[in-house]
């Protein structure tokens, strides 16, 4: 029967659950892919700041919210929360999470210099700057203070889709206790916008740097795992075209097509093979590393997660190791 409301929100919890109380046997699985195949409505409405960017959802996807209710009355329920705006009904990073993920970063003052490319900023200044607004221990009235909104999808279409976790608990050898959950599915493109000021550094500058902060360090739940992963590129997908048995003929081996020769010059290319993007060559690779200014030679998940970026550049191995062991120090 599928759902009624297109609103997200109302449907995973309110309607979700009427589809179990009326009685008899409800099969879970067909419930859960009903949700997933409602369809949004482009929302271009909520991009209404001058200063805004868009990043998309990477593989596997985003987890928000997932603490919030939602019980599994039975098996193979939906049995974590999500963060679905009330009104709309599409899922949202809201704009304290958004200012707490950025916030977060300046923890570890040489990477904020880095990003802004300048050793001699305070990044302890800037950081009461943008999120206490004050400076020099005055405060900044609210209308000159740096504004963060709530961050929705632009996508049109299906959002949703299926996730399960398999928990051992304390005991790996124990079988694993599934968890059925939602998540926004990759290649879903969100808005994140601000109301910025000109300070210690431009309201240039501040977009950009917070463009790189969500990009590294992602967003959501179980970022650890993979999830909430952000870029400013479409990830592309290669669908392998299913294997179809040959029909069966009669006559046993009477039948079966004799083998031409050439040998391996003559076997059948993987279907799979034919959608892979060729790889970049040497000088496609060259990039300058924005810390040492050297020039290195780019791996392919470095192509994959930071090329094409134009306002940025990427780090060196030594130099991503060498901020990796200042962060475990402080």
């Amino acid at each position: 029967m599928g759902f009624k409301t297109k609103n997200l929100s109302y449907a995973f919890y309110v309607e979700y659950y009427d589809k179990f109380s009326s009685g008899g046997q409800t099969d879970a699985g067909r419930v859960n892919n009903e949700f997933i195949s409602i369809r949004s409505e482009k929302a271009d409405m909520y991009c209404c700041e001058a200063y805004s960017f868009k990043l998309q959802t990477r593989y596997p996807g985003l987890l928000i919210g997932i603490g919030n209710e939602h019980p599994a009355v039975e098996e193979g329920q939906i049995a974590l929360g999500f963060a679905f705006d009330y009104v709309t009904g599409t899922p949202y990073i809201p704009g304290s999470s958004v200012k707490g993920i950025l916030r977060s970063a300046f923890r570890h003052k040489e990477y904020i210099r880095a990003l802004l490319g300048d050793d001699s900023i305070d990044a302890e200044a800037l950081e009461n700057e943008i999120f206490e607004g004050t400076v020099g221990g005055k405060e900044l009235p609210m209308h000159s203070r740096d504004v963060f909104y709530d961050s929705f999808p632009v996508t049109e279409g299906r959002l949703m889709d299926m996730e399960a976790i398999t928990s051992h608990g304390n005991d790996v050898t124990k079988n694993p206790n599934p968890v059925t959950l939602v998540k926004v599915k990759p290649n879903v493109t969100f808005v994140f916008s601000f109301k910025l000021r000109d300070g210690s550094i431009s309201a240039e500058k501040k977009l950009a740097m917070f463009k790189e902060i969500i990009t590294d360090l992602g967003a959501g739940a179980k970022t650890n795992t993979g999830y909430g992963v952000f870029s400013d590129t479409i990830e592309e997908f290669h669908d392998r075209k299913p294997h179809v048995m040959p029909e069966k003929k009669q006559g046993g081996a009477a039948n079966k097509p004799k083998a031409s020769g050439g040998g391996a010059a003559n076997k059948p290319k993987n279907p799979g093979m034919n959608n892979k993007r060729g790889a970049a060559s040497d000088d496609d690779r060259k990039r300058t590393c924005r810390q040492c200014k050297k020039t290195f030679i780019a791996t392919q998940r470095d192509i994959e997660f930071e090329a094409e970026k134009g306002w940025r550049s990427s780090l060196c191995a030594d130099c991503r190791r060498l901020n990796w062991e200042k962060r475990k120090k402080q």
